[in-house]
């Protein structure tokens, strides 16, 4: 595996499967209010059980707060962004993330084989994935610079290698990738406090 390999796992395994729908026929005012209770930044608008579009903050104060309209006079079919741009949850999280430049957009709609809506994953989420991976770990340790930081690091290993465990691609290669993790947080460990940990993977 090479240092992107997070981005070649399926979206369906990391997208939040909570998501927060409205209708395009529904006030703008009660849809921003929907927003605000569940704390979100997006929701998905549906029709008769079809995603036709989503709306977002960003659509709320762009095409709304920024032209000076009355959001109460407004529906969600007026702002909401069509078309809706999805991922098939059985796609790679690096095709998600070219989706996402491509169309300069942060979320994406995802959907199963049967086009239903299933979940939703955003930029952010792929960034939290890709900074689990064992070689941004390495790069983590390799920067600790006090034993406060590598306790922490180590948590972060030791999730790590649940993670690799629980996957389908417990080879070699994911044992190579261990011991790297357990050779640098080691030394690293020496470096920072002059004894050695003793952690053992």
């Amino acid at each position: 595996m090479s240092d992107l390999n997070a981005l070649f796992l399926a979206v369906g395994t990391y997208c939040r499967r909570e998501v927060i729908t409205c209708s395009p026929t529904d006030r703008l005012v009660d849809a921003a209010g929907l927003m605000l209770r569940h704390n979100i930044s997006s929701l998905v608008v549906c029709e008769q059980g079809d995603s036709i579009g989503i709306l977002t903050d960003r659509d709320l104060r762009n095409k709304v707060a920024a032209l000076g309209l009355n959001p109460s006079e407004l529906l969600v079919k007026e702002v909401m962004n069509v078309p809706l741009i999805t991922i098939g949850e059985d796609e790679f999280l690096f095709e998600a993330l070219h989706l996402l430049s491509r169309h300069r957009i942060h979320r994406l709609v995802v959907t199963d084989r049967s086009g239903r809506l299933t979940g939703i994953i955003t930029d952010s989420d792929i960034l939290r994935i890709q900074n689990r991976s064992p070689e941004q770990l390495i790069r983590e340790i390799e920067q600790a610079d006090s034993v406060k930081t590598l306790t922490a690091l180590h948590q972060r290993v030791q999730d790590l290698v649940g993670h690799l465990i629980g996957s389908t691609e417990w080879n070699r290669n994911s044992y190579e990738r261990l011991w790297r993790l357990s050779a640098h947080f080691r030394g690293n460990c020496k470096d920072a406090s002059g004894w050695d940990s003793g952690t053992e993977f």
